[in-house]
């Protein structure tokens, strides 16, 4: 640098000018670079720490819809069995008629030697039974001395209704719960056949409805089964 005085040239950092004694102004100190801008630190994930676990699907519970292709079948086959507990057997108005006349008498005859007056009750025919009391019809017809023949007959019959009751039961509830129609419509087939031979003979004797409803409801179930055999 040079003395702005005398222009004698002058080391840098002098304070004075060595030959004419000028003060120099003192200069400012050259600037620092300036530092370059420290990036922060990138924190990593710590060694330890565990991914977070994916959310568990919720579980619904599964609804539970009454379909009408399913229920009215099954409505109907109740039925059907239920009609099948009713009365289905009426014995012919002359045979009722004259086992009161006989029973009464011979409650009037046993009650009049000082004997039981319930004596004749086992000759006396009820107005109608259902399958389960045709062994009672049996045992009154025995009491007239009907033939073994005509009596094993009877309680045959209680069988082959029994039967087609007892698979039609097993086939609704395996509809039911399993959508398997094979053994139901078998039962209330034969139980359609069992009921429409009873309803002949109740028409011959004037007898009870009830086997006729019967026959048609099962008819209606074997029909309606069919709807859960498609949806299965």
């Amino acid at each position: 640098m040079f003395c702005p005085k005398c222009g004698e040239k002058i080391p840098d950092g002098v304070a004075f000018c060595p030959k004419c004694g000028n003060k120099l102004a003192s200069q400012p100190a050259p600037a620092k670079p300036a530092a370059a801008r420290e990036e922060a630190p990138v924190k990593k994930p710590a060694a330890h720490a565990t991914a977070p676990s994916p959310a568990k699907p919720a579980i619904n519970a599964p609804s539970v819809s009454l379909n009408t292709n399913a229920i009215v079948p099954l409505v109907i086959g109740v039925i059907a069995l239920i009609l099948a507990f009713m009365p289905w057997f009426s014995p012919s108005p002359g045979d009722f008629q004259t086992s009161q006349y006989i029973s009464d008498g011979a409650n009037n005859l046993s009650s009049f030697f000082g004997g039981d007056s319930t004596a004749g009750e086992a000759y006396r025919l009820k107005s109608s039974y259902t399958m389960l009391e045709m062994g009672d019809y049996a045992d009154t017809m025995a009491a007239y001395g009907s033939s073994s023949s005509s009596i094993g007959d009877v309680n045959m019959l209680t069988y082959t209704w029994a039967i087609p009751v007892i698979v039609s039961v097993i086939g609704l509830i395996m509809a039911f719960l399993q959508k398997k129609v094979s053994i139901a419509r078998i039962g209330f087939t034969l139980l359609a056949l069992v009921a429409a031979m009873m309803a002949w003979m109740s028409t011959t004797c004037s007898g009870p409805i009830y086997p006729l409803l019967c026959c048609i409801a099962s008819i209606a179930t074997v029909v309606m089964l069919g709807s859960i055999k498609k949806e299965a």
